[in-house]
């Protein structure tokens, strides 16, 4: 339903990576990476990726000559010593281009290697700099090294000027800049394929939450909210039997394309409360696909609870009656195809006594607040929402 009131003025600035998407469009890497004037490219990836030769073939054979060297050494906790590691194997190597493969740690360790690249600091310069300021960062006037991504997951840090990454202690910094959106971003439903089965229904609603994120948050715009209604589309209709149909996939992997596409901007992601409770139950161990899992209808639930603006909008995406018990019946649907947990006390994670402190924590996260204008993150309705989820 289009408002009646009519569309308020909106900028949207915003540059995305070149997409490539189909069945096969990793043969086309080499040609993009010609294009990119990238000579030598070092391929980026977790050990598990790179043992997988059925991933891992492919993408070799596209590279041919162009490939300098595979770096296995990122770390599903995103240990920033990973990029380190990338660092020394890409000036070894003298590749002047990075290709990113696998899910979200490998690309979010991938963009740390490229501002390392562009400024080198000793780690520990680094952490008191990530303590300093919350984040990594390379100076303003730098040229990151051109970069092309893999996803073969749908946790969706692709499309994706942020991340983050930990230090050895276990404390975290984020990532936040223009010039990390990738180059070239490959989607091949083959390369989907690969990745064990756990690891893909894993990401599944990581990437489905940012299609539902994006239907209510106050600083979307028409653009966002157009590609987040489809996106959720193909996502609602693929990701129930992504394992076992290989049409579902390809749906599902153009719902999380278009669910991603515009919304890591400069001025604001539209990421919110489901992807905060993601960051502060990760904190407490619990698996992040499976954090959103558990907490994407309480959110929801809790948000129209207090703001139906974005209730037309999801209720298009996934297809069902425009009323709040139906959309987030739908979105249990789609979590419980996927056979993800649906309870917190079921998981690794918070004990039920600690979670007035994750709830503490969740208020403090940057990103709680870009719900609807009318959602107010307090304290205690972010705790109303866990006790949901527990």
């Amino acid at each position: 339903m289009i408002a009646p009131a009519g569309v308020s003025e909106f900028d949207h600035v915003y540059t995305s990576a070149d997409l490539s998407v189909g069945r096969g469009a990793v043969a086309d890497l080499d040609k993009a990476l010609d294009q990119l004037g990238v000579d030598r490219a070092l391929v980026v990836c977790g050990s598990n990726t790179g043992a997988n030769d059925d991933l891992m073939e492919p993408i070799r054979a596209s590279l041919g000559t162009r490939l300098a060297e595979v770096y296995d050494g990122t770390t599903p906790d995103k240990d920033v010593m990973g990029a380190y590691g990338a660092l020394d194997r890409l000036r070894a190597a003298e590749a002047d281009g990075v290709v990113a493969v696998g899910g979200g740690s490998s690309l979010d360790v991938t963009k740390a290697t490229r501002l390392l690249a562009a400024e080198h600091r000793r780690p520990d310069k680094l952490q008191r700099e990530a303590e300093r300021t919350g984040s990594l960062s390379a100076p303003a006037d730098a040229t990151l090294l051109p970069a092309a991504v893999i996803p073969t997951t749908f946790a969706g840090a692709d499309l994706s000027i942020g991340g983050s990454v930990s230090f050895p202690d276990g404390a975290r910094a984020g990532m936040g800049d223009r010039r990390l959106m990738p180059d070239v971003a490959v989607y091949d439903p083959d390369l989907f394929e690969t990745t064990p089965d756990g690891a893909l229904v894993g990401s599944a609603m990581n990437g489905f939450d940012k299609g539902v994120e994006s239907c209510y948050a106050q600083n979307a715009n028409p653009v966002i909210h157009a590609t987040a209604i489809q996106g959720l589309r193909y996502l609602a209709d693929g990701l129930p039997e992504c394992l076992d149909d290989g049409a579902a996939l390809e749906r599902a992997v153009v719902g999380v394309v278009l669910v991603q596409y515009g919304i890591s901007r400069p001025h604001g992601t539209t990421l919110g409360p489901i992807h905060a409770f993601g960051h502060t139950l990760r904190s407490d161990a619990v698996q992040q696909g499976e954090a959103h899992a558990i907490a994407a209808p309480h959110v929801v639930n809790g948000i129209l609870r207090q703001d139906r603006s974005g209730l037309d909008r999801l209720a298009d995406g996934l297809g069902v009656a425009s009323d709040p018990a139906s959309v987030v019946e739908a979105i249990r649907r789609v979590r419980d195809s996927l056979g993800l947990p649906s309870r917190l006390r079921d998981v690794d994670g918070p004990s039920e006594d600690k979670l007035d402190t994750v709830a503490a924590a969740t208020a403090e996260d940057s990103i709680v607040g870009n719900g609807p204008p009318g959602f107010e993150p307090t304290v205690k309705a972010l705790r109303e929402m866990l006790d949901g989820m527990w």
